[in-house]
């Protein structure tokens, strides 16, 4: 058997509204992926901060790896 990889970085902003739409994209983006087949099998959060004189967090991004069955 023989195995595919697919990464992909994903991000979610900090939003007081409309924190409900940005996870309902991020949900639907892991079904796309998991709808051809592919496998979550790492993640990791990375902070995305606003600038270099700041350590504060606007956002995090995903750093997603997947795989899948190489067709073929």
């Amino acid at each position: 058997m023989s195995w595919e990889y697919h990464i992909e970085t994903m991000t979610l902003t900090q939003k007081i509204f409309g924190q409900a739409k940005e996870f309902e994209k991020f949900r639907a983006r892991l079904n796309e992926l998991g709808n051809d087949n592919w496998e979550m099998v790492s993640y990791d959060a990375i902070p995305l901060v606003g600038s270099f004189n700041t350590a504060s967090i606007k956002s995090y991004a995903y750093l997603a790896i997947f795989k899948r069955i190489r067709s073929g």
